[in-house]
């Protein structure tokens, strides 16, 4: 009886491990497929832009005559593009350094106006009173 319990026992142990494995090869199944699914529709899709690219070479005839002649044209279009970008950064910054450089600027002029508007204020009053003084002086005579 010991010796049938333990076949028993061992025979459960081998049933588990049989189990096991078959949810292991059913979970890479599943990966499988998924994997496929993808690789389908990434085929799927390189195949509708090679459909694309063919119809603008058709279409295009005397501008490309490969396939690969609008891929070199689209390469360089993005290169530029990045590099236009780049040059407008570039100017946007130093288009804020100018900006606030005139600012400063303005600022300054508007100080020296004031102090000029001040100036000539006080040389007002004082040609007052040198004229009060003078007229003054001419009644006394």
């Amino acid at each position: 009886m010991k010796n049938c319990d333990m076949n028993i026992a061992k025979l459960e142990l081998e049933n588990k491990a049989k189990e096991l494995e078959i949810q292991r090869k059913i979970r890479i199944k599943e990966i499988l497929k998924m994997k496929a699914e993808r690789i389908a529709n990434q085929r799927q899709a390189v195949q509708k832009y090679a459909e694309f690219l063919e119809d603008v070479r058709s279409a295009n005839q005397d501008q490309y005559t490969t396939i690969q002649s609008i891929i070199d044209r689209h390469k360089t279009l993005q290169d530029l593009q990045e590099k236009l970008e780049l040059e407008l950064q570039n100017k946007e910054v130093k288009l804020k350094t100018m900006k606030s450089e005139f600012s400063k600027y303005e600022s300054q002029m508007n100080t020296n106006t004031m102090q000029l508007n001040n100036t000539i204020a006080n040389l007002k009053i004082q040609h007052e009173m040198i004229d009060d003084e003078k007229n003054r002086l001419k009644s006394q005579e």
